[in-house]
């Protein structure tokens, strides 16, 4: 364990080969696949995305591609095996954390995620799966494809509906058998909580402003310091940590109310008006 500046920061087993190992999902295709910085859309889940083709309504898939541009799908318990056989990589995902601000297009409107939601990213600038070929609309993974997209029907979204907040995976099923990552993991999870960050967020709006600004800075420099303190010294690609600890704060705050305005000096918070 080490203190590295004012963060308390446990160093992980050296290099990504030997926290691959430990984690049993050593990455066998190290290739880069096309640009896997996007992380797509901060939904929870698809549901109908049109059930009309070109001549009429569809009932079996017609590869539009239409449900692949709209976003990946997340990860359910059975779709485990396909990262420990290496056909999906941990930096060709990222993590909706428990409490973050998340659309959910079953139910509809802007809620708290209830738990992990670990999908696949978005080409960047946009939230077309990063698996999907554009020129043919043909899934690079077809064969190998997460059970929400083998259960997704546009014309038809009943079997997904019953099944998409169901054994979702987590980060815990994955890594938490990396000696220090997992605690590295959950200290960051407890220490950028979104009920707090939810909390400061309405104190804010209450007037009660310089005490919570405080508290929240603090999480967002923390939140900060993580994302350049672990690639440097655990030798982890940079392109995990959207998995390991979520989108950084700083884009995900204003789903709770307030905004970062970057300024000369720095930052600071402003109130969602």
């Amino acid at each position: 364990m080490a203190h590295t500046g004012r963060y308390f920061i446990p160093i992980l087993a050296q290099g990504r080969d030997t926290i691959a190992a430990a984690g049993r999902y050593v990455p066998r295709r190290l290739e880069k696949k096309g640009n896997s910085d996007g992380e797509g859309p901060d939904v929870m889940n698809h549901r109908s995305f049109g059930s009309d083709g070109p001549q009429g309504p569809i009932n079996e898939c017609i590869r539009c591609g239409t449900c692949c541009r709209k976003g990946g799908p997340s990860l359910h318990r059975e779709d485990r095996a396909l990262l420990e056989q290496g056909h999906i990589r941990l930096d060709e995902l990222y993590t909706i954390r428990a409490g973050e601000p998340a659309h959910d297009n079953v139910r509809g409107g802007l809620v708290p995620a209830p738990s992990d939601i670990i999908k696949i990213r978005g080409r960047k600038g946009s939230w077309m799966c990063l698996f999907l070929e554009e020129a043919d609309n043909r899934c690079r993974i077809y064969a190998h494809r997460p059970i929400e997209c083998r259960r997704l029907k546009c014309w038809d979204t009943r079997d997904l509906e019953k099944m998409y907040a169901q054994d979702r995976l987590t980060r815990r099923d994955l890594v938490g058998s990396v000696e220090g990552l997992n605690d590295l993991i959950e200290t960051h999870h407890r220490r950028c909580s979104y009920a707090k960050i939810r909390e400061y967020a309405e104190a804010m709006r209450k007037g009660r402003r310089n005490s919570a600004e405080e508290e929240l800075m603090e999480m967002i420099r923390y939140d900060l310091h993580l994302r350049r303190i672990v690639p440097a010294k655990a030798q982890v690609d940079p392109q995990m940590l959207a998995f390991f600890f979520g989108r950084p704060l700083v884009e995900t705050i204003e789903g709770c109310g307030v905004r970062v305005r970057r300024t000369k000096g720095g930052m600071r918070l402003e109130v969602c008006r």
